[in-house]
Parts: structure tokens; C-alpha cells; sequence
């Protein structure tokens, strides 16, 4: 690292002098301290925070590794309803859990006034 944070490639003479024959600083896009000739993710300073193979800087979901796997547009992290597809988010009942969720956990088909 140089004096401002950024990786530094340096090449050194092979004669045993350990004189420095060149040194590049490497460039850090998103400034995660991993140089953007192997950062998988250059412009992704978390380096895809869920784990599920896409950078959060493309990804729809950054924080739902499943990405959104109920397909209602609403990502798991936020989503009242997390596996069931209910992208009206209802919650008649305001506690959080969708009207649909619910109907479900009761074997009902209401609206989930629980």
C-alpha cells in the first residue's frame, strides 16, 4: 500500500541488490483496498454482501441471496412475505407479516386480520 491506502505492484531488480526497478499504483475503483485487476467486484466496495455470485453494484436484491425467490419484485430482506409472491405487500393488520403470509399460517383464505 502507498501512503494514500492504494495497492502498489512493485518489481524488483533479480540481481540481489533488491533495488526497485518499477512500482505502479493499482487502481481501486470502489476502494475496497483490492485493485481492480482482481477484484471481482471493482465497483462493489462489499464485494457481493449476500454471497449469491452477483455484485451489489448489478444485483437487484444485495441483501437477499435468494434474490427475491417468491418473483413478486419485493426482495426477501424487505419483503412481508418473503416466499409467497404478494407484491402489493398487504398488511391489513400492520404487524409485518403479509395478509397473504398469514391466510396461509391459518389454513385460511381471508385477509389476515391476525
Amino acid at each position: 500500500m502507498d501512503e494514500t491506502g492504494h495497492a502498489v505492484a512493485v518489481w524488483y531488480r533479480d540481481d540481489g541488490s533488491n533495488d526497485i526497478v518499477q512500482a505502479v499504483t493499482l487502481a481501486d475503483t470502489d476502494q475496497d483496498g483490492i485493485g481492480d485487476i482482481v477484484d471481482e467486484c471493482p465497483n462493489d466496495p462489499e464485494n457481493d454482501v449476500d454471497g449469491d455470485g452477483i455484485c451489489a453494484d448489478v444485483d437487484e436484491c444485495p441483501n437477499d441471496p435468494e434474490n427475491d425467490v417468491d418473483g413478486d419484485g419485493i426482495c426477501a430482506d424487505v419483503d412481508n412475505c418473503p416466499d409467497t409472491a404478494n407484491a402489493d405487500q398487504a398488511d391489513s393488520d400492520g404487524d409485518g407479516i403479509g395478509d397473504l403470509c398469514e391466510a396461509a399460517a391459518s389454513g385460511g383464505g381471508g385477509s389476515g386480520g391476525g
